[in-house]
């Protein structure tokens, strides 16, 4: 819809992957990060893509570090000491067991996520 809008205002859109040819981006008048869903299939390759683009000094709608930032979920704990109501989130070792974390708060079940992921991939509901 948003390119559809775009285009009846006379701009031209055109979809890229983050992956692909990147004299595509270096000819762009804007680029807008809409859905990267991937990124977390090749996290260094993705960061190492915002890394171009910034040494590039290229038009970026989404501001690279906030995108960085986005890419962990440690934003979470920050959105937290700002005041924002987050659900009670752990961070847990890799291959550790909830269950001293299910002790502590009484919980019989909960959502496990990878630090870094998008949509539902690697995420487990443990009992």
């Amino acid at each position: 819809m948003l390119a559809d809008a775009l285009c009846e205002r006379g701009y031209t859109v055109e979809h890229q992957p983050w992956q692909g040819d990147f004299a595509t981006f270096q000819h762009a008048d804007l680029i807008l990060l809409r859905n990267n869903w991937d990124y977390h299939y090749d996290l260094a390759g993705f960061t190492a893509w915002l890394d171009r683009v910034e040494a590039a000094a290229l038009p970026i709608y989404n501001p690279i570090p906030l995108v960085r930032w986005n890419l962990h979920k440690r934003y979470l704990f920050d959105l937290q000491a700002r005041g924002v109501l987050i659900p009670t989130t752990r961070v847990l070792a890799v291959d550790a067991e909830p269950e001293p974390i299910f002790q502590e708060l009484g919980w019989n079940e909960a959502i496990i996520k990878p630090r870094t992921g998008a949509s539902s991939h690697l995420v487990e509901r443990v009992h």
